[in-house]
């Protein structure tokens, strides 16, 4: 007891954590034992890990290591995940896919099953590109930086599930396949029993008017989302949208606004502009969860990458208590940084990327959003990195900006 107040006070202290590894193996609380074994690893290098697996808690346990050792900076992705051959322990670079992330969750709330975002294209077709791709140096270094993946809040099955609906109500339900063309069948009082196909790592939405039956092989587990509910409140709004526009730095804009960001300046003309608000952090690991919390880094312990510690969960976050209200919560276009260390758990979607988040992807997708989930009450997070400042050096800027910018302010000394 004394050991896990300590703990929630400097969550990072190495003799900490190895006394909690120890405590909790010795209590039979491996996957509590992994946690702190593997966040003093990923950070001191020590103590040796020690695990007790066994077949029924492996792959939870290997994926909670792979997290707390600080591997998944950017999850789905992970830059060397645990696995095990021939009874050794060892690591490579994979993603996440088709599973669950091994993420801590508040109660009744569902983990991100981690998907392939498909939009008007064939279903599997991703799938097969990442089979080729996910232990590849290449795609973890750098091809994960413009592809995007779907994080969707869903229960894995097997065989059959049932979907409750009350009399009157409708609902949208996002479900995925592990296989090409799964096929599932639907049964309802109404239709009887159709049959439907599922795309391998990709979710699709069925609405849903009435209780229903699902149903599939046995051989291949499916994924069934987070019932969306339909229907307006009028305790709500029918939209909240909730833009960070990371790397523009409003000391530096202010003086220009009225001629660059004349639309910003006519928004916010009906609104509030903070001059005296700052950034906890220089950069995006501890201010990002600053600002979902209203936490400082020193209470969060969120500051290291290397680091793979989780928010605790009384650290209440703006999509959690949006969620709370009732509110369909989505990221339209988000970033995958910070996805690991529980930023994002209120959110039930996530259209995540490593790198790129052009604020021409984001606007599509957010109107994509509005246009699917119209009948529900949305709050929509978008994530824009077009102002953040990265080395020129080797960037392709918006060909837009290189046709109109002169040619001496285009070269380099």
């Amino acid at each position: 007891v004394c050991a896990e107040r300590a703990h929630k006070k400097r969550p990072l202290n190495y003799e900490i954590g190895k006394i909690l590894a120890v405590a909790y193996k010795a209590l039979h609380r491996e996957m509590d034992s992994i946690d702190m074994q593997g966040l003093s690893y990923g950070l001191y290098q020590a103590p040796k890990l020690a695990l007790s697996l066994t077949p029924s808690n492996l792959q939870e346990g290997l994926g909670r290591l792979t997290i707390a050792l600080g591997h998944c900076p950017n999850a789905p992705t992970a830059e060397s995940r645990a696995y095990v051959e021939n009874g050794a322990l060892c690591f490579r670079h994979d993603v996440f896919l088709g599973e669950e992330l091994p993420l801590t969750m508040p109660a009744g709330s569902a983990r991100f099953w981690s998907a392939l975002y498909t939009e008007n294209a064939f279903l599997s077709d991703h799938s097969r590109l990442m089979e080729d791709l996910r232990h590849q140096e290449s795609f973890i270094g750098y091809g994960h930086r413009d592809f995007l993946f779907d994080l969707q809040k869903a229960t894995e099955v097997r065989g059959t599930a049932k979907i409750e609906l009350p009399p009157g109500e409708e609902a949208i339900i996002p479900i995925a396949g592990t296989a090409i063309n799964q096929p599932l069948s639907v049964t309802t009082e109404s239709l009887g029993t159709k049959e439907a196909y599922l795309g391998k790592w990709a979710f699709s939405f069925f609405r849903f008017s009435e209780s229903a039956t699902l149903h599939a092989s046995a051989d291949a587990p499916y994924a069934v989302g987070t019932p969306i509910r339909l229907g307006h409140s009028p305790q709500r709004r029918k939209l909240v949208l909730n833009l960070l526009i990371d790397g523009l730095s409003w000391a530096v804009a202010r003086s220009y606004a009225a001629t660059h960001l004349p639309n910003v300046m006519r928004f916010f003309s009906h609104g509030v502009i903070f001059d005296q608000h700052f950034s906890t952090s220089e950069y995006t690991l501890p201010a990002y969860p600053a600002i979902e919390t209203g936490y400082y880094p020193h209470h969060t312990q969120i500051f290291n990458e290397k680091a793979g510690y989780e928010l605790p969960l009384h650290m209440t976050t703006i999509s959690e208590q949006m969620k709370e209200q009732g509110y369909y919560c989505a990221a339209p276009l988000a970033s995958t940084h910070g996805v690991s260390h529980g930023i994002m758990r209120g959110f039930d979607r996530l259209i995540a990327t490593g790198w790129t988040l052009n604020a021409v992807n984001a606007v599509d997708s957010a109107i994509r959003h509005l246009k699917a989930f119209d009948e529900a009450d949305l709050f929509l997070f978008l994530h824009i990195n077009d102002a953040h400042p990265y080395d020129a050096l080797d960037f392709k800027f918006d060909t837009a900006v290189e046709t109109h910018i002169p040619l001496a302010e285009r070269i380099f000394n």
